[in-house]
């Protein structure tokens, strides 16, 4: 998608893009799934791995 639509855009209406639109389109080249579910992943494991916190009398309320 980088390289067919978003780096056809305008740079006068999408300066950022234009600026990164080869950066992006050499690094998305593939599906961004992979990396947004390992970081899901990381996120859920560094949760997990802190200890429980006691709930605050404003977090126990419905």
């Amino acid at each position: 998608m980088w390289e067919t639509a978003y780096a056809r855009l305008p740079a006068t209406s999408h300066p950022h893009i234009a600026a990164t639109a080869g950066l992006m389109a050499a690094r998305m080249n593939h599906s961004a799934y992979p990396a947004a579910l390992d970081m899901l992943l990381d996120s859920a494991a560094t949760q997990l791995a802190r200890p429980a916190q006691k709930p605050t009398p404003q977090s126990a309320q419905p």
